[in-house]
């Protein structure tokens, strides 16, 4: 049994409805509806709605028996990351991905004393902006290195504050674990919701933010042995932050932070890049995508993807003219994307 033949029997159930009455008057055969109700085999979608027809289903139920159906047949995780896909690229369309940044920075607090360890997130965070300014106020444009979590709103928020305050764009490198494996993982979602935050970055600092990626088994909040397992080098200082932000060390010996930098280009190097900003499309080799979200909606005022035999561009425009563009061929990202144009060119759009 499955959500969705539990579901039509629910249906059925409540409807007082016999299946030997319901095979004659839908025209479905026996078996075939015999083995829907018990789970042994998904019908076709034509007789799923003969199905609610007959039992005279109502709207709210017919759009969960489809949702149902279509989870059934895609699978529940390969479902959920068509959804997940969905509200982002509504969040695009609508301006909701890039509305997090902040012009103005959270108040900081002077520091007493030149000590190298903070306690408290509050404190750990001012710290954190104490360097990050100093770094902006330096001559040199070296790269700054992190892994903390894209969805940090204040990191992102500081960044964007101080390149307006000193109007000068640091090159930002910032560190990303992907999945080995997403489906098998608990959270299927996990390597899409690293892409998405991403791409706020993205947005945001176009082509001086550098995402890079490896891949574990596992995601860098499940590493909860790490003593200090995020961290942040700049041409100021290194400071590495417990997995709570509730502690933090920081160092600021010229050395130090030299030896740091020198590691991380190196790791940098040796990493891949999440996906590449471009203003022209795949199409511009001379190929016709596969897919394109706005044949599908011609609407679409702000967003366009398009799904290439290798590739996935998701494309941003104001007021008609293309912005900026990502390249995406990371294989699970792509495979994702394979997924959702599937399931728009077979069911339609997913209401949320």
């Amino acid at each position: 049994m499955s959500e969705f033949s539990d579901f039509c029997n629910m249906l059925r159930e409540k409807s007082g409805m016999t299946i030997y009455y319901i095979a004659k008057v839908s025209d479905m055969e026996r078996t075939a509806l015999n083995r829907m109700l018990n789970g042994k085999r998904l019908p076709r979608y034509e007789d799923v709605e003969r199905f609610c027809g007959t039992i005279r289903a109502n709207e709210k139920e017919k759009e969960h028996i489809r949702e149902l159906y279509i989870m059934e047949k895609m699978g529940k995780k390969r479902y959920n990351n068509s959804r997940y896909i969905e509200q982002l690229l509504d969040a695009l369309e609508h301006g909701g991905i890039t509305s997090i940044y902040f012009d103005q920075v959270p108040e900081k607090k002077k520091i007493c004393g030149n000590t190298s360890f903070a306690e408290g997130e509050k404190t750990v965070r001012y710290k954190l902006l104490n360097m990050l300014e100093q770094t902006y106020q330096m001559a040199d444009i070296e790269e700054i290195y992190t892994n903390f979590p894209a969805t940090d709103e204040i990191l992102l928020s500081a960044v964007r504050f101080y390149e307006k305050k000193y109007s000068k764009q640091i090159p930002f490198c910032h560190f990303h674990i992907l999945n080995v494996n997403p489906e098998q993982y608990y959270d299927a979602d996990c390597n899409l919701k690293v892409l998405c935050a991403a791409l706020i970055w993205t947005f945001i600092k176009e082509k001086s933010y550098i995402p890079c990626y490896t891949y574990s088994p596992l995601m860098l909040s499940d590493l909860e042995i790490q003593l200090m397992p995020y961290y942040l080098v700049t041409s100021a200082g290194v400071a590495h932050i417990s997995d709570n932000f509730q502690q933090g060390i920081f160092l600021e010996n010229l050395d130090t932070v030299y030896f740091y930098k020198k590691k991380m280009k190196m790791i940098r190097d040796q990493m891949k890049k999440l996906f590449y900003v471009s203003r022209e499309t795949a199409g511009a080799e001379g190929r016709e995508p596969l897919y394109s979200l706005r044949e599908m909606e011609p609407d679409l005022q702000h967003l366009n993807v398009e799904l290439y035999e290798k590739s996935v561009v998701i494309s941003k425009y104001d007021n008609k003219k293309k912005t900026v563009g990502v390249v995406i061929t990371e294989s699970s990202l792509y495979e994702a994307f394979q997924d959702y144009f599937a399931y728009r060119k077979g069911v339609g759009r997913i209401k949320t």
